[in-house]
């Protein structure tokens, strides 16, 4: 499944940014938010080997949902 979830992040972006090379190593995406939304967005986006950077106001949160997204 990781492959399938994979291949539809990069064909997505692609589609989205068409200039935008999705293989580059340096590719990171910031997310506000580490509830049930944001833990999910950095899961896909690290699947599709994108560097998720987490944020959220709740002191410990963005480390909590690094931990859980590790976990799975």
């Amino acid at each position: 499944m990781a492959d399938s979830i994979h291949d539809t992040v990069q064909q997505t972006i692609r589609m989205s940014s068409p200039n935008l090379d999705v293989a580059r190593p340096d590719l990171e995406l910031g997310i506000v938010g580490t509830g049930v939304m944001g833990r999910g967005i950095a899961q896909i986006a690290a699947q599709a080997g994108i560097r998720p950077l987490l944020y959220d106001t709740r002191g410990g949160a963005a480390a909590a949902a690094r931990d859980y997204i590790a976990d799975q």
